[in-house]
């Protein structure tokens, strides 16, 4: 059974992945057993066509939940509002902003060959 997390259900303490995306590789923890301060998520979108584009942010633990919700409320980024977000596929417990360019090389790699545009 596939369970998708619900834009609303998102807050500080959440990490989940989605059964689409690959495994981060990415510790969630500090060698202290500490939670780490950031997360980097993405959001599956759609545009007005039906094409599908993911989405991928960063944020401190204490505003994850409110950022998730101004993207689903169409008060996110730009790029959210041109393409309204459908689903929450990770969100992931990070040290750094640098977590975020990774994940998007990552989903970058997964892509079928030639189905990027820019």
């Amino acid at each position: 059974m596939d369970t998708t997390l619900r834009a609303e259900d998102v807050c500080a303490d959440t990490v989940y992945r989605h059964k689409s995306l690959p495994e981060p590789c990415l510790q969630s923890k500090s060698e202290s057993g500490l939670e780490f301060e950031y997360r980097v998520y993405v959001l599956e979108c759609e545009n007005e066509d039906g094409s599908l584009f993911y989405y991928v942010g960063f944020e401190h633990r204490s505003q994850i939940g409110n950022r998730v919700g101004q993207h689903f409320a169409g008060r996110g980024a730009a790029y959210t509002q041109a393409r309204r977000p459908k689903r929450v596929l990770l969100v992931w417990p990070v040290r750094h902003a640098a977590a975020e360019a990774y994940l998007f090389a990552l989903l970058l790699s997964t892509l079928p060959a030639g189905s990027l545009s820019v």
